[in-house]
């Protein structure tokens, strides 16, 4: 393998390798797959690419022990087995890929490998149709709390980055009371994957997939379309189009408001998300988080 894993990631590898005979395959696997590659390693999880005898493919995803630091929804866990649940709700519905082994406690993940389809553009009408199929899938026993995980930023972000808390410090007196507009709006709760960026959405065969369920709870579907289109940079004049697509029908005043609202909530919490994780090595737009939330006056 190109990439090297660290002591305790080969240690989950073979932990999870050595009890192939308990994976959920197609059929019974005789032996042990082989590693062939690691994927790049995020925060949160190590992906392993493994293969078998009859040359099926799987990814082995491995948890870091720090992940729960390191989650967007700090300091909220990640919930492995909502996680997982909503994983199997949605390989049955043919949106993700299928699960073959979990083993929670020790934050392991068996799933099919889909061979992506290079995509150059932006499929509004497909990515629309996955966030539909998303939220109707059944609901969880996980709700997203986001004054809880502000809070949790805004005590971890004190005395971090002393230039960008200045930057954004109107951001940051404003999101209390944009949290009360968009609660005061009492949109029903359903299963949300929060984390539907271009990197988590693939295309197989003609049909997408949805990956990377590990931040997935009931919450406002707004905030969900809001996220693609955070991901996409999609222009607000965009939005009404890509807003009916979703919902096949001409959105409301109020639902593009929740939309703004949910855009400039969600551009926050990647900064903030970005500003206290400085191993990520990312950044997010302070202007744009600026100009999100001048858009909700």
């Amino acid at each position: 393998m190109a990439k090297t894993l660290s002591p305790s990631e080969r240690l989950s590898l073979e932990n999870a390798l050595q009890r192939f005979a308990r994976w959920q395959t197609v059929t019974p696997l005789q032996e042990a797959p082989t590693a062939l590659s690691v994927f790049q390693s995020g925060l949160s999880n190590t992906s392993v690419l493994v293969e078998d005898k009859e040359l099926r493919r799987y990814v082995v995803r491995i948890g870091n022990a720090s992940d729960n630091a390191n989650a967007w929804d700090t300091p909220s866990p990640i919930n492995r087995r909502a996680e997982h649940q909503a994983l199997l709700a949605a390989a049955q519905q043919g949106i993700a890929p299928t699960p073959r082994f979990v083993d929670v406690h020790s934050q392991i993940l068996v799933c099919d490998y889909l061979e992506p389809t290079p995509v150059n553009d932006f499929d509004v009408k497909g990515t629309a149709a996955l966030l539909r199929q998303i939220h109707a899938l059944p609901p969880l026993n996980h709700q997203l709390d986001l004054a809880h995980h502000f809070r949790g930023y805004m005590q971890r972000i004190q005395g971090t980055d002393e230039n960008g808390l200045l930057a954004v410090r109107d951001s940051l007196q404003r999101y209390p009371e944009t949290l009360r507009r968009l609660d005061a709006f009492n949109e029903p709760s359903v299963l949300c994957h929060n984390d539907l960026l271009p990197a988590n959405r693939m295309l197989t065969a003609g049909q997408w997939y949805a990956l990377d369920w590990e931040y997935c709870t009931m919450g406002n579907r707004w905030f969900d379309i809001a996220v693609v289109l955070w991901g996409e940079q999609a222009p607000t004049d965009y939005w009404p189009e890509f807003a009916g697509d979703y919902l096949q029908d001409k959105p409301t005043d109020a639902q593009l408001e929740q939309l703004r609202l949910c855009y400039a909530l969600y551009g926050l919490l990647e900064w903030l998300w970005c500003a206290t994780n400085p191993a990520a090595d990312m950044t997010t737009d302070i202007e744009r988080v600026l100009a999100a939330f001048e858009h909700c006056e």
